[in-house]
């Protein structure tokens, strides 16, 4: 079940924000046990990534160019399901990085990512997705 348009409440947020934390878990334990050992709490970062669509996050280009899949994809336009892998995708590509990163630097990183090739962390978005899928973590559509 979706948890909703997150973009409208508050609740859907939260719901939205424990299904990324969880799968962000289970996706990518190296950079989620570093965050936590450098007291950097995914809450103070991943509500802001979810809600405003990373915006502030990515270069303009890229986030048309996300944008645009997401308004073309009629089927998932309101309630953003591939949004929350394209986020586990960014984070997978900046692993090694933050990983070497102390407190400071990662929380700057967390607020803005320089993405070079946006077509190919839509790919790898779609893989998170399968290979979510395909370990039961998430329903099939």
């Amino acid at each position: 079940k979706s948890p909703g348009n997150m973009l409208a409440s508050d609740d859907a947020l939260r719901d939205h924000t424990a299904q990324f934390l969880t799968l962000f878990h289970a996706t990518n334990e190296e950079l989620y046990t570093h965050l936590v050992e450098e007291g950097i709490s995914p809450l103070h970062w991943a509500p802001g990534m979810l809600q405003t669509l990373l915006a502030q996050h990515l270069t303009l280009l890229d986030v048309l160019r996300l944008w645009d899949l997401y308004i073309t994809d009629v089927a998932t336009c309101m309630g953003f399901p591939m949004h929350i892998f394209v986020c586990l995708a960014i984070l997978e590509e900046f692993t090694e990085a933050l990983s070497e990163m102390q407190y400071e630097d990662v929380v700057e990183q967390l607020r803005f990512f320089c993405i070079l090739d946006m077509d190919s962390t839509l790919r790898r978005a779609s893989s998170i997705r399968e290979d979510v899928r395909s370990r039961g973590l998430i329903p099939n559509e």
